[in-house]
């Protein structure tokens, strides 16, 4: 059986860690062999940190060339609704030989990230499938909701997809209130364990806070410039430091110049360098470059006591591992999956009803010392979560092979 695996990216760790959990969990479930083609636009090393990630070379997996977004590829889209041979020009030449194709990549069928992109990697997955009646499925996904003529379109595509999981509830109940019949309420692939992932141990005593900032959240905070960003995440270090806590601070994607957290994480360590004490520096551990997955939940979220981040996976990595997240949001799907699901609403704060960066300073300071204060309340609310969690996740595995053995 050949599954092709499209929006992986090894350079963006939630996206790294869905694709090998989906890997991993599906081929330990079905009994026959799979080969996966892994569409992804990385670096020749792509290959060697997903076999290292996955840890077990009997899973067999295969790169190939991503479906790059352009001017072209609408142009092909549009043209393959009337003659559907112009969909082989958008689709690399391996996805032709697929027996299914499965949509990971989580919030690619938003308006997050632009209205437009979403309608057209929705209208080529509905063209392909189409054209050449093989399954295909979105898993572990945030969808919608979609504005303006969007929504209607979105939703008569999505009701010709072979299977829908939602990640989060809010997702579930917008699509099943327009009726579609083929959505199931799953949950995000990240909650469950990575295959090379220690277990936590969650009686150890944590004296650590972990910031994971995204480099790409400061372009929804139009009320403060690059530097005033970076001087937020600066002060709250030295200010979490000042308290009797260590500081790690983290990346946790590079997958494009613009989504680059490593700039941000080494414009934060000189800014702490230049505006703070040596007393200061010497309690911030900086990590400059993307771990592998299992890497940075072993050995950075397995120490921390509280995560402050812009990455929503980043904060379920921190619950996994033990910790508790403060998410700074700036989409739906952080409410969808952190703050409803885990009935956490107070740990998410929206950047962009914020009005500036001293008002979101001292709402983070707030809510981190009260998490400090009454944290063995949170640690448990959470955590009560997890066995739900994770069984939701499975249930992205279990709808998807019942979908392709029911087509064998």
């Amino acid at each position: 059986m050949r599954i092709a695996i499209l929006y992986t990216s090894t350079l963006n760790l939630g996206s790294f860690i869905t694709a090998v959990n989906f890997m991993y969990y599906t081929q330990k479930a079905l009994k026959d062999t799979i080969n996966y083609i892994v569409a992804v636009s990385d670096s020749s090393d792509t290959c060697r940190r997903i076999r290292e990630e996955l840890g077990d070379e009997t899973i067999m997996f295969e790169m190939t060339s991503p479906i790059p977004f352009s001017a072209h590829k609408m142009f092909n889209c549009l043209l393959a609704q009337i003659d559907s041979n112009r969909i082989i020009k958008i689709f690399p030449e391996k996805f032709l030989d697929a027996d299914a194709i499965v949509a990971l990549g989580g919030d690619i069928f938003t308006e997050s990230y632009g209205g437009i992109d979403a309608v057209v990697e929705l209208l080529i997955l509905h063209t392909f499938r189409r054209r050449f009646g093989k399954k295909v499925t979105l898993l572990s996904q945030t969808i919608g909701p979609f504005t303006g003529w969007r929504e209607p379109f979105m939703l008569a595509l999505l009701r010709g997809i072979d299977l829908i999981t939602c990640r989060d509830l809010l997702s579930y109940s917008y699509l099943r209130k327009y009726g579609l019949r083929n959505v199931a309420l799953g949950s995000d692939l990240a909650f469950l364990p990575l295959p090379k992932e220690d277990r936590p141990n969650l009686e150890l005593e944590r004296n650590c806070v972990v910031l994971a900032p995204s480099y790409l959240l400061g372009n929804y905070m139009r009320y403060a410039s690059y530097e005033d960003y970076v001087g937020f995440w600066s002060s709250l270090a030295a200010d979490i430091i000042k308290m009797g806590y260590e500081v790690i601070i983290v990346p946790h994607a590079c997958n494009h110049p613009y989504d680059d957290d490593r700039l941000i994480v080494k414009d934060i360590e000189i800014e702490i360098k230049k505006k703070f004490s040596k007393e200061i520096y010497k309690n911030v551990r900086i990590v400059h470059d993307l771990m592998l997955p299992h890497r940075i939940r072993n050995d950075v979220f397995s120490k921390a006591k509280v995560t402050i981040t812009g990455k929503m996976h980043a904060s379920i990595s921190s619950i996994v591992m033990g910790a508790v997240p403060i998410n700074l949001a700036y989409s739906e799907k952080s409410y969808g999956v952190i703050s409803q699901d885990l009935g956490t609403e107070e740990l998410v704060v929206d950047v962009r009803r914020i009005h500036s960066i001293a008002q979101l300073k001292k709402l983070t300071m707030n809510i981190l010392t009260k998490i400090l204060k009454s944290y063995d309340i949170y640690h448990k609310q959470i955590f009560k979560k997890m066995h739900t969690m994770r069984y939701r996740a499975l249930k992205n595995i279990l709808l998807f092979l019942k979908i392709i053995q029911d087509q064998n």
